[in-house]
């Protein structure tokens, strides 16, 4: 299904998120979308995202735009630790 540049193909991919996590750790995160190379992944308890291209870069969507940002910095954000 594509909605715009997102692409739901119902197929998650976990690539980019097991570039920095652990499986065990991946399994707090569910795969929302991609949105051409950028995919998002929705934390289950905060519900906050996370969002990596498919080489694992890790970026923040800020109003004025996307910047690439330290993985560890954002992911203590999304579980809440930051």
């Amino acid at each position: 299904m594509t909605n715009g540049n997102q692409v739901n193909d119902e197929r998650p991919d976990w690539g980019p998120l097991k570039t920095h996590l652990s499986p065990s750790e991946c399994e707090d995160f569910m795969w929302m979308y991609r949105q051409g190379t950028l995919h998002f992944y929705k934390h289950v308890i905060t519900r906050r995202y996370i969002l990596l291209e498919s080489d694992g870069r890790c970026f923040s969507g800020k109003a004025d735009g996307l910047r690439m940002i330290d993985f560890e910095q954002e992911y203590l954000r999304v579980i809440g630790q930051a």
